[in-house]
């Protein structure tokens, strides 16, 4: 009796002091649209991503489901300062994290720092990027600025979500042994 009600004040005084973490959950598009996030340890107290489109002063979870024959890729890339790396998880396991890459820096030693859009950043490698494969079932994706090169804590990024069917074995088979025949006729043809 003695251990418990003191272990009981000091979990109440931890729960008033400890910030409540929300997270505002954002139902992520299948159609390749991007939707940019912020990151900004100073204004949000915190590494997470947060959500343009959602509640600037909570967290962002991205979610969507897969379903039964088919196959979603994400792709998360930096678009604030070139070279931010971003940790990702789905429904709390470990995804991994965006690709660590050297910054460009032009003549005058400035470095280059943000993307006009993030097709741009994609295709420019001096941004850090990701893309993670996802099978059927529902997926909430979170994530954290987890190195920020010019140590600003400060950045943002987008992510995109496409869906694409995946090819029944039967249809890949149908397939092959049709070239297969293509190519017989194409090879008795040639002898001729």
């Amino acid at each position: 009796m003695s251990f418990r009600r003191p272990a009981l004040a000091l979990a109440s005084v931890l729960a008033c002091a400890l910030p409540a973490v929300r997270a505002a959950t954002v139902a992520l598009p299948s159609d390749g649209q991007w939707l940019e996030f912020n990151v900004d340890d100073v204004v949000y107290q915190d590494l997470a991503l947060h959500d343009y489109a959602a509640d600037l002063n909570q967290a962002a979870s991205y979610s969507f489901t897969v379903a039964s024959g088919q196959r979603a890729t994400l792709t998360v890339v930096d678009l604030g300062f070139a070279g931010d790396q971003f940790t990702l998880s789905d429904n709390g396991r470990s995804l991994g994290s965006t690709h660590a890459v050297q910054p460009d820096v032009n003549l005058s030693g400035a470095f280059y720092l943000s993307a006009a859009s993030a097709d741009q950043a994609l295709a420019d490698g001096s941004f850090s990027q990701g893309t993670w494969s996802f099978g059927e079932g529902s997926h909430t994706i979170t994530g954290v600025l987890s190195q920020s090169l010019l140590g600003m804590n400060s950045t943002n990024g987008a992510l995109r979500l496409t869906v694409s069917a995946v090819p029944e074995p039967a249809s890949a088979a149908s397939l092959l042994a049709g070239l297969g025949l293509l190519g017989a006729w194409a090879r008795r043809r040639r002898a001729r």
